[in-house]
């Protein structure tokens, strides 16, 4: 077996993907794992050995110093294979590869287009900045044994590389399996949305929405999860239809399906920005998982799994009206509620789980190792 480390810059070092499904994944298939990220203690959870590095100050310092950071312990390391996350690290990766261990870039997000989105990039200048990554992703990534996508779109991104390797974030039937018995209130119809809490994912949109659905239902919608960037959660809760919500903060991931259990449908309201039209997020399956029938955004990809699953409704993101309406829809009939969330599951089980995905990275990694 290997010795592979996985390094981040940026993400907290439980992250999903990251953590409790890739790392967990690969060191219950008998490699040594080890873990290289910001964090405050060195410690070992799952049969995963964790090492912190210490978090860079700012965009430029993450950008220099981290690098740095995490070459030290690579060098000290010594690894079979450097799995790393963050396209910043694209240049470390490079230079890893010229040390000797097979490297895999891991791509989370279609970068370029995601820069077209940063509100801190002046508008004029995003463009060209997303065209340099893109260059850089294209380039860099043949100095790599593999890149690891997320997203079917990303394959495109990265076309005529040797070894694509896709792995979704599909939820772990061993973590929703055994999913806790609903505990939704019977004396109002409750709505969660559970994720990155940021304009582009339509916190605003689905929070304005409450004001419009009629008060017999007594919607609320909780919400778990973090605000980013600084100033956006005064914003957010200085929105009327706030005081309709209920702000749990960020919870350990193993909590989330107890959260979800709580609620009668799930919401995931991304707006049309080019880097969410092809996402397919985490937190959608999460829901179908949970037996929660979605009101979610009416993207070709999305509507696709929804639609065909009839597991919930698909609208138009950036109209709180209609959002509204899907809220009506679903707490006017209870029994549809109970087919879609039934049918949700049946797909998660069927087509949309983290198990199938982690025997396919596990069987990719036996190949680039026995290459």
């Amino acid at each position: 077996m290997a010795r592979i480390a996985i390094l981040t810059s940026v993400h907290r070092p439980f992250d999903t993907r990251i953590f409790q499904k890739e790392a967990r994944s690969l060191a219950a298939a008998g490699h040594e794992v080890v873990l290289v990220a910001p964090h405050d203690r060195e410690e070992t959870r799952d049969g995963v050995r964790i090492i912190p590095i210490a978090q860079a100050r700012g965009r430029l310092g993450r950008m220099l110093l981290s690098p740095l950071r995490l070459l030290r312990q690579v060098s000290r390391l010594r690894p079979d294979v450097c799995h790393f996350h963050d396209p910043e690290l694209i240049p470390l990766g490079i230079a890893i590869s010229m040390m000797g261990p097979r490297v895999v870039y891991d791509v989370h997000e279609n970068v370029p287009k995601d820069i077209l989105a940063k509100a801190y990039l002046p508008a004029w200048i995003r463009p060209m900045v997303a065209s340099m990554v893109g260059f850089l992703q294209r380039t860099g990534s043949r100095a790599f044994a593999m890149v690891v996508v997320a997203r079917e779109d990303l394959q495109d991104t990265f076309r005529g590389h040797r070894n694509i390797l896709l792995i979704r974030n599909f939820p772990m039937l061993a973590m929703f399996g055994d999913r806790p018995p609903s505990n939704a209130p019977e004396d109002h119809f409750q709505l969660v949305y559970a994720g990155g809490l940021t304009p582009i994912r339509g916190v605003g949109e689905m929070i304005a929405a409450l004001a419009e659905v009629p008060a017999e239902h007594e919607a609320r919608l909780a919400i778990y999860g973090r605000f980013s960037p600084s100033g956006f959660e005064q914003e957010i809760r200085a929105l009327p239809a706030f005081r309709l919500v209920d702000y749990h903060g960020e919870v350990p991931y193993e909590q989330l399906p107890t959260g979800l259990a709580q609620a009668h449908a799930g919401v995931v309201c991304f707006l049309p920005v080019p880097n969410n039209v092809n996402s397919g997020p985490t937190k959608l399956f999460e829901y179908m998982a949970s037996g929660l029938p979605v009101v979610a955004s009416a993207f070709p990809l999305w509507r696709e799994v929804i639609e065909g699953s009839d597991c919930g409704i698909c609208v138009d993101p950036t109209d709180p009206s209609a959002i509204a309406r899907a809220y009506d829809a679903l707490a006017r009939d209870p029994a549809g509620r109970a087919r879609m969330g039934q049918n949700g599951i049946r797909a998660v089980q069927e087509r949309y789980n983290w198990e199938a995905e982690a025997v396919r990275l596990v069987s990719a990694y036996e190949g680039l190792l026995a290459g």
